[in-house]
C-alpha cells in the first residue's frame, strides 16, 4: 500500500510529466512538498547540494583530464577573458556558502541548543583553492561528504542524524548597502532549510558562470567534458521537458 507521500509523489510525477504548463506542474510540485516531512525534505535538500557539488568536481576532472595537473592550474587561475575572473574565485566562492551551512549549519544544529548565526560575508578570499585545482577539488569532495552523510543519516533509527531538525531557526547575516555605508552586515531570520536552498541556488548560478567560462575557448574544454544540464537551473530544464512533451 503506498504511503500518503509516495502516492502524492507518483502523482507529480504523472501530472508533470503530462503537463504542457508550468504553472500547473509547479502548483502540483508545491502540494506535494507540503506533504513530504521534513525528514524527506532535508535528504532532498542535501542530495540537491551533494549534486550541485559533483557538477563542480566533474567540470574539475575533465580539466584535469584535458590540461593535466600544471596546465590544468594555470587555466583554473587565469582569467576569463569574456567572465574577467577565474574559474578558482567562481569555485572557491560557491564553495565558501556550500561550507558554511555544511559545517556552521547541518553540525551546528545537530550539536548547538542555542542560537546558531550564518556570517556569509565573513570568509577569507585569495585562498589556496582558488588557485590550486587539487585543493579545490578536495575541499569540494569534503563538502559533498557532509551532505551525503547527512542525508544517509536523516531518519535512520538509532543515527545521531535521524531527528536533525530542518526547521531549526537561526540568523543569517549579510553584507548589504545601506544609505551611509556599503558595508552593513544585516541580520535576517531563517532556518536550516532555506539556507541549504539558498546556497544550492546560489552554486547553480555560479555554476552557469563556470559553464561560459569553459566555453570561452582558453580552457581546452568542449561541450562534452560537462556535465549534463551544467549551469541551468532546474526550473528551466523542468520548462524543457514540458516543451518537449
Amino acid at each position: 500500500m503506498l504511503t500518503a507521500t509516495r502516492f502524492a509523489l507518483c502523482k507529480t510525477a504523472t501530472v508533470v510529466a503530462r503537463s504542457t504548463n508550468p504553472a500547473i506542474a509547479w502548483n502540483v510540485v508545491s502540494r506535494t512538498m507540503s506533504v513530504a516531512n521534513s525528514t524527506c525534505r532535508l535528504q532532498a535538500l542535501c542530495k540537491a547540494n551533494s549534486e550541485v557539488l559533483q557538477a563542480q568536481i566533474h567540470i574539475i576532472d575533465a580539466l584535469i583530464k584535458r590540461k593535466h595537473g600544471d596546465g590544468a592550474n594555470e587555466v583554473f587561475k587565469a582569467k576569463c577573458p569574456i567572465i574577467g575572473t577565474t574559474m578558482g574565485k567562481q569555485v572557491r566562492h560557491s564553495l565558501d556558502h556550500l561550507e558554511k551551512v555544511a559545517l556552521d549549519g547541518l553540525r551546528t544544529v545537530r550539536d548547538k541548543d542555542g542560537p546558531i548565526d550564518l556570517h556569509y560575508d565573513v570568509r577569507e578570499r585569495g585562498t589556496i583553492c582558488e588557485t590550486d585545482i587539487f585543493e579545490a577539488r578536495e575541499r569540494a569532495c569534503f563538502i559533498q561528504d557532509i551532505f551525503d552523510g547527512v542525508r544517509a543519516g536523516c531518519g535512520e533509527e538509532g543515527n545521531e542524524l535521524a531527528d536533525l531538525d530542518g526547521k531549526k531557526g537561526l540568523t543569517t547575516y549579510f553584507n548589504l548597502p545601506s544609505g551611509e555605508r556599503d558595508d552593513i552586515e544585516i541580520p535576517l531570520a531563517s532556518t536550516l532549510e532555506r539556507e541549504m536552498g539558498f546556497v544550492c541556488h546560489h552554486a547553480l548560478h555560479h555554476n552557469r558562470l563556470l559553464r561560459s567560462m569553459a566555453m570561452a575557448g582558453h580552457t581546452g574544454l568542449k561541450e562534452e567534458d560537462l556535465p549534463p544540464g551544467f549551469g541551468r537551473p532546474p526550473s528551466t530544464l523542468v520548462n524543457d521537458v514540458l516543451d518537449a512533451a
